[in-house]
């Protein structure tokens, strides 16, 4: 111990000694560490870590997958969950739960919290015992209403209740009726949500209490739960689906005999997916990606190795003689080793701590990039944990580990004789072209150009994906989501909400137009029915599942669709007025082929009634910017009338974001209990709609980036290390008559061969490498020639300028200053 002290004793002074080379390794190592920190951290949460729960490996997701790939049921009711948790013979326990929002104290009060609301036996069958009191009885999830309980979250009790002892049996205000505090789940359980933490519980039963107006709990028509379970020991997921299948199909048709036609297994069957790891659209959004930037960050940290391995391997040049001393007077070569390993370590342990300040920098960037994330709401947000934190500790001894070795071993094989003498070092002799140094250097230059051309690559999908026309308007328009307290805004009430805020809306000034919809195009929102279509036979099992909106009249002209048949909606087009429907033109190319389909009729079911269509729109991008257009249907509000939310859109004259500070007071003017639930512009959802691309292209970019100025780091300290070598021979060219531009030519031959080689490498790789991300371009070619010979072009310019300084430097030196350099 008193050896490894005496070891970082020395480290410390020697790079003290040497602040620009501490300074240059620690900010490349930094910046390589800080990266690939901020990259797990994201990557950890979202597809590594699993919940907090007993045995995370047998927990499951149901769904309900209909004969449609388009249609996936995600929603069961709760009397079909009790029925599917009684009678299944696979699962040990099957839990329901769904995530809302609630006002958390007094009526005055306008914070909202987290809510899960579950079935009793959801923190039993996860394994998550309280940390103070108890979770649900079996009798709280019997009867609705009876039991007003909840349990709460470890950091909810800590930061509104201050970690109160007490806590149990204390009163907590949700939505302005009181519940009993029961108990305090564990630290780090959070629900079954990634992105949006739980802050507290209430059973399943409390629903109708918590969220007033909405239809009783024990309806089974009411689909509003998602349901997880746990596998049975011995028992696989396809046994599991075969055995839940036959199970829904029993309940549904003992239902309908009965004459209860509810939704789930209507034409469907059970899927299950692995659940351990929890909830998350963001995991399904950036699975890719992740996984991409991890490997570029990996690439990055590489080559920040690789020049702080060039610059130790420089300096171990000039300290030839110390370390010949130290070999003179005794010192074995492993305790030589050992001491240089300390350096390294030291230098990887500097960077990792000066990386981990820039992580939550890193976090932030990654996640600006998300929609629908409060980054104060999420885990996700927390950037450095005792995992980050292992994995960076990790990261940093392999660093010091690959760049420290090498120059380690290098150094400790001095030559003592000439060392001592100092007669090698500027002897003029010519150094072997590709010296590990140099080899470093192309294996730099290699692995930039690789990820400048992955770079290079995404920029151009990124551009592609900019010039997909959506089929709508994206500019000035702002979006603002308006949610209403459903105990005062049930029966179609909500109309007339949104009509008078509509007509106040409309006199401000730098408002053309405004209209509502329920869903607005690209938003991440999906409204799915299945219809029956007059005089369409629908095939065998088939589905015919229909995407839809609700929308109010003058939504198509506003949003800037245009109707090439027929006519929009009108505000004749009311409750008691003939049933309309407006369609595009995917879903009359697949329906009416070679027909009118004005005129034609569609229902929602037999038995329903008909709605006539009256337009017919252009194609327009519904869900995903890159999709094939779908069959789509819009129904008029005024017929359909809203629930308790609805989007207000508004078409501005000016910059739309200026309008938001009058549209809010005109809300509340009209109601005070009405809530803007994060308000943006059509142009941000367009955006958002290409996170995952526009992330990987403007990371790629940014490290490709840094790449490149590592490696022309690199390469510039071996060109000035290589011409510093070479003084005297350089000065007694220029003394026998070479003239300047031959000396440049001799300094920049090498920096060419190294540039050329490098370049060669990584062209070959990158062929072979971008063929993996081809998956995640959008009309370019994973081998594009134009972007290869572009970014090599400019890699070679940026690299043959990092050689070009030490060489016109060398052409200045001073033929009798050489001579005596020694």
């Amino acid at each position: 111990m008193d050896s490894l002290l005496k070891d970082i004793r020395y480290s410390i002074r020697v790079l003290l000694k040497n602040p620009a080379f501490a300074i240059i390794a620690t900010v490349s190592l930094a910046l390589g560490i800080s990266a690939n920190s901020a990259i797990f951290s994201i990557m950890d949460k979202l597809l590594v870590r699993s919940l907090p729960v007993k045995a995370p490996e047998q927990i499951v997701l149901l769904s309900a997958e209909s004969i449609n790939p388009r249609f996936l049921n995600q929603l069961f009711s709760y009397p079909d969950f009790v029925d599917y948790r009684d009678h299944n013979q696979v699962l040990s326990g099957l839990i329901a739960f769904i995530t809302a929002e609630a006002r958390i104290g007094t009526a005055e009060e306008t914070d909202r919290v987290s809510v899960e609301i579950v079935s009793g036996n959801y923190f039993d069958a996860l394994g998550v015992p309280a940390v103070k009191g108890r979770t649900f009885l079996p009798e709280e999830d019997r009867t609705p209403g009876t039991h007003a309980v909840v349990v709460l979250s470890h950091g909810t009790w800590q930061r509104r209740f201050s970690s109160d002892p007490n806590i149990v049996g204390k009163l907590v205000v949700l939505n302005n009726s009181s519940y009993t505090v029961v108990g305090v789940a564990p630290k780090g359980f959070t629900g079954m949500r990634v992105e949006f933490p739980s802050e507290l519980w209430v059973p399943a039963m409390m629903r109708s209490q918590l969220i007033p107006g909405t239809i009783p709990v024990l309806n089974r028509r009411f689909a509003w739960l998602r349901l997880a379970g746990r596998l049975k020991p011995n028992v696989s997921i396809e046994q599991a689906q075969a055995s839940l299948d036959v199970l829904a199909r029993q309940v549904r048709e003992a239902h309908t005999a009965s004459g209860d036609r509810h939704l789930p297994f209507y034409e469907r069957r059970m899927l299950l997916e692995p659940g351990g790891k929890g909830i998350s659209f963001l995991r399904r959004e950036l699975n890719r990606t992740l996984k991409l930037l991890m490997a570029v960050v990996g690439l990055l940290l590489l080559i920040a190795c690789a020049n702080v391995a060039t610059l130790l391997l420089a300096r171990s040049a000039v300290r030839r003689k110390e370390i010949a001393v130290r070999l003179a007077l005794g010192a074995s070569r492993g305790r030589l080793v050992r001491q240089l390993l300390t350096e390294s370590l030291l230098l990887s342990v500097v960077g990792a701590g000066t990386g981990l300040l820039l992580v939550p920098w890193w976090n932030d960037l990654l996640l600006a990039f998300q929609r629908n994330i409060n980054l104060r709401q999420t885990s996700l947000g927390e950037s450095v944990d005792t995992r980050v934190l292992g994995f960076t500790i990790v990261v940093s001894v392999l660093c010091s580990a690959i760049f420290g070795l090498a120059p380690a071993l290098q150094s400790s094989r001095s030559e003592l004789v000439p060392a001592l003498k100092d007669s090698e070092f500027f002897s003029g002799r010519r150094e072997w072209r590709w010296s590990l140094r140099n080899l470093l250097v192309v294996a730099q230059v290699a692995l930039a150009l690789l990820m400048l051309i992955g770079a290079g690559l995404f920029v151009k999908s990124l551009r592609n994906l900019f010039a997909i026309d959506p089929g709508f308007r994206t500019e000035k328009i702002l979006l603002v989501p308006i949610e209403l307290p459903r105990q005062r805004y049930s029966g179609g009430k909500a109309n007339q909400f949104f009509r008078q805020l509509s007509e106040r809306l409309k006199a401000l000034p730098g408002v053309e137009a405004v209209a509502t919809a329920s869903i607005t195009p690209l938003s991440g929102s999906v409204g799915n029915m299945s219809v029956i279509i007059e005089g369409y036979q629908a095939k065998p099992n088939e589905n015919v599942g229909i995407d839809y909106n609700q929308v109010g009249p003058g939504y198509h002209d506003l949003m800037g669709i245009p109707i090439v048949q027929g006519r929009g909606f009108t505000e004749q087009d009311k409750e008691g007025a003939p049933g309309v429907i407006v369609i595009n033109e995917a879903l009359a190319r697949l329906y009416f082929p070679n027909q009118n389909p004005i005129g034609k009729r569609v229902s929602s079911g037999p038995g329903n009634p008909w709605w006539q269509i009256i337009g017919v729109t252009r194609d327009f991008k519904t869900q995903h910017l890159t999709e094939v257009p779908i069959p789509h249907l819009d129904l008029p509000a005024l017929q359909h009338p809203y629930g308790n939310f609805a989007r207000v859109l508004i078409r501005a004259t000016a910059e739309p974001a200026k309008l938001l500070p009058a549209v809010q007071q005109e809300v509340k003017a009209v109601d005070r209990s009405a809530t803007i639930v994060g308000a943006s512009t059509v142009s941000e959802e367009f955006n958002n709609s290409i996170a995952p691309a526009r992330m990987a292209t403007i990371l790629t970019s940014l490290f490709g980036l840094l790449a490149l100025l590592l490696a022309s780091v690199g390469l510039y300290g071996v060109m000035v290390y290589s011409v510093t070598r070479r003084t005297r021979e350089i000065g007694i060219r220029m003394a026998l008559g070479a003239q300047r531009w031959e000396v440049l030519g001799l300094v920049l031959r090498d920096g060419i061969a190294i540039v050329g080689l490098g370049v060669a490498l990584g062209m070959a790789s990158a062929f072979a490498a971008t063929r993996l991300i081809v998956s995640q371009l959008y009309g370019v070619s994973a081998t594009d020639p134009r972007t290869f010979v572009a970014v090599s072009l400019i890699l070679t310019g940026v690299a043959l300028l990092a050689s070009y300084l030490p060489a016109r430097r060398a052409t200045r030196i001073d033929p009798m200053a050489a001579l005596r350099y020694e």
